[in-house]
């Protein structure tokens, strides 16, 4: 996986499928926890969290509460 750019590709395909997840749900948003459950089935062994805070034009992380809560950066308006 490191040979050739990799980890590289490999963190694209996971923000890919990540993306196309939350794009699937109909409020563009999943708490940053259920994402963990779907790791193994998604074949994401990287830490979903530290990859979504790399991203932020991508992905907004909410920490309002105890929980994180993770919005498409396209369908999240400031107080909506």
């Amino acid at each position: 996986m490191r040979t050739c750019g990799g980890i590289e590709r490999y963190e694209k395909r996971v923000l890919a499928v990540l993306h196309e997840l939350l794009s699937l749900t109909v409020e563009k948003m999943v708490e940053v926890d259920q994402l963990a459950h779907f790791r193994r089935d998604l074949g994401i062994e990287v830490n979903v969290r530290e990859l979504l805070l790399r991203h932020p034009g991508i992905f907004y992380i909410s920490t309002k509460g105890k929980t994180l809560t993770v919005f498409l950066r396209e369908a999240y308006r400031k107080g909506v």
